[in-house]
């Protein structure tokens, strides 16, 4: 067990406790019995493990947990209280899998920018996340990525009863391009499939198909992402599988192409699939 903090600002690099099992099923998912643990417990608010800008590297087989975020509420610290974090760095060729993420203050993995840079060639494979409190699986302004064979159970509030960012968290898996730079940002060439994810509390979907411009010159475009052969129950939030363009202070310009949702399975969700425009 390591009550510590990684920073990984090295290319070229493999970190291997115990993956367990590895093949192609979500029943696969998680790391073995022998997997080393990142315990954050006294730790502050922080993420376990920080990624630079970086390429070529695999993280696999390890358990995190008890990474906090101290901001629960309205205005909640982003990002803060993730399994791993990978934010506003130009990072290429990421493998994450066979770990096992939970209780933490924000995602298990978070992939995403607010100054428009790319992240390109993730691979979130056989991950099982369970009690994060925004999403379990973020890829934000990421482009040629998977997530695929994980199994995943968020919450939108923690055992507190404490919620970090009402009417916004509780998801499973995201996949989103977000313009808040205003430079214009087109993300995607993702595939989403095999996952199983049950909602606890979902507040927003089980997997969230996003497009947001936020104000101006924005214009943010999710493309060519496939969501297949998932299942996806228990979300009491918009929906099972929801698709929404959202416009924030005036913004016109979000928007999906080529979007394909095929072979789900989605049972006891508020909604089964739900498409619209906020």
């Amino acid at each position: 067990t390591y009550n510590e903090i990684v920073t990984i600002n090295r290319n070229d690099l493999t970190l291997t406790g115990d993956p367990g099992a590895t093949g192609a099923t979500s029943s696969d998912a998680g790391p073995g019995s022998s997997a080393p643990v990142l315990d954050g417990t006294g730790l502050g608010n922080t993420s376990a493990i920080f990624l630079g800008a970086v390429s070529n590297v695999t993280i696999a087989g390890f358990e995190i947990a008890n990474y906090a975020n101290g901001a629960p509420g309205p205005g909640g610290t982003g990002g803060v209280g993730s399994g791993i974090e990978s934010f506003d760095v130009a990072t290429n060729n990421i493998t994450i899998r066979d770990n096992y993420f939970h209780d933490l203050g924000w995602n298990g993995v978070l992939v995403a920018s607010d100054n428009g840079t790319l992240q390109n060639d993730w691979a979130v494979i056989r991950n099982n996340i369970a009690e994060v409190l925004y999403a379990g699986i973020e890829l934000t302004n990421a482009t040629n990525s998977t997530v695929q064979y994980n199994t995943i159970s968020a919450r939108v509030t923690n055992n507190a009863g404490q919620q970090t960012d009402p009417g916004d968290s509780g998801v499973g898996i995201e996949i989103a391009t977000r313009d808040q730079a205003g430079i214009g940002v087109t993300s995607g060439n993702t595939l989403v499939d095999s996952n199983v994810i049950t909602g606890v509390l979902f507040e927003r979907a089980g997997i969230n198909l996003l497009s947001r411009a936020y104000a101006g010159t924005s214009n943010a475009v999710l493309e060519n992402v496939t969501v297949s052969n998932n299942t996806v129950s228990g979300s009491t939030g918009r929906g099972g599988i929801v698709v929404v363009a959202e416009e924030r202070n005036s913004a016109t310009n979000a928007s999906f192409t080529n979007l394909a949702i095929n072979s789900n399975t989605l049972t006891g969700n508020t909604t089964g699939l739900s498409i619209g425009i906020l």
